[in-house]
Formats: C-alpha cells, sequence, structure tokens
C-alpha cells in the first residue's frame, strides 16, 4: 500500500502541481500559506474520504465498477480532451481575440458562470464544508475501526 501510494503522488504530479503552483503564485502576501493550507486540507480530505470509502466497501464498489472498468481509460481520455481543448481555446482567445469581449463569449461565459457559481457557493461555507467532510471521514474511519476490533474479539481462536 505504501509503493502504491508513493507511485500514486508521484504519478499524479504532472495534474495537481501546475494548479498547484498557479494557485500559489496567484495569491500575495500572507494569502500564500492560506491557499497553501487550503490546497492540502482540500486534497487531504479528498485523498482520504476514497481511502475510507475503499476500505468500507472493497468488494462492492469493485463489483458494481468492475463491467465500467474497459471504459474508464476512454472516459479519462475525453475529459482531457474536454478540458484541454477549452484551454485551448481560451488562451487561443485571450492571445488572438479581443481580450475586451472574452466575457461575452458564449464558452468562456459559460466557464466564468459557473466558476463564479462555485466560489459564491463556497464562499462562507468553504471551511465548514472541508470540515464537515473531515467530520465524515474521521467518524466513518473511527466506525471501521471499531467494528474491525469487535470483530477480532468475538473470533474464535484458532486450534480451539
Amino acid at each position: 500500500m505504501l509503493l502504491f501510494g508513493v507511485g500514486y503522488g508521484a504519478a499524479s504530479l504532472g495534474c495537481t502541481l501546475p494548479l498547484f503552483l498557479t494557485l500559489i503564485a496567484a495569491s500575495s502576501g500572507p494569502d500564500k500559506l492560506t491557499v497553501f493550507l487550503a490546497y492540502a486540507a482540500g486534497t487531504a480530505v479528498v485523498l482520504m474520504a476514497l481511502a475510507v470509502l475503499v476500505a468500507l466497501a472493497r468488494e462492492g464498489v469493485a463489483r458494481a465498477l468492475r463491467p465500467a472498468l474497459p471504459y474508464m481509460s476512454r472516459i479519462a481520455g475525453a475529459l482531457l480532451v474536454v478540458a484541454g481543448g477549452y484551454l485551448f481555446y481560451y488562451w487561443a482567445r485571450l492571445r488572438f481575440g479581443d481580450t475586451a469581449t472574452v466575457a461575452d463569449d458564449p464558452v468562456v461565459s459559460f466557464a466564468i458562470r459557473f466558476t463564479g457559481r462555485v466560489r459564491t457557493f463556497a464562499d462562507g461555507r468553504g471551511s465548514t464544508l472541508v470540515a464537515g467532510a473531515a467530520g465524515i471521514v474521521l467518524a466513518a474511519l473511527l466506525t471501521t475501526l471499531l467494528h474491525r476490533r469487535r470483530q477480532a474479539a468475538t473470533a474464535p481462536v484458532a486450534g480451539e
């Protein structure tokens, strides 16, 4: 599991490091530490939630996702093409188009409205959402540990 975690972390750097560096570079002064801590907390909560989910529902989740497995690489590829296409379009629009009307562009304005809604939803709720998600992860982890401890205590001893 440790090697899997190290490998996953190294492989995901290609996706997360540019976003992380962009966020840090865009913040200013003492906000850099706040942005760093928020990014770290958000990443940790998501990864812990996934780890707890996998631990709680190993077989059920694997059985449910197995039929979709042959299509996952295509789905991931399609999502990457869409994201890359949007980024290319946006930067080409800034580079070659009229920058004064970028917000009027239907593709860019949709993305701006969507991210604005997400930001508005998270403003004032961001720390509450992270704390709530962390609480759920902690409760699930404690429940799993208590369940395993009870199973180990009631399991028959070999040779009796």
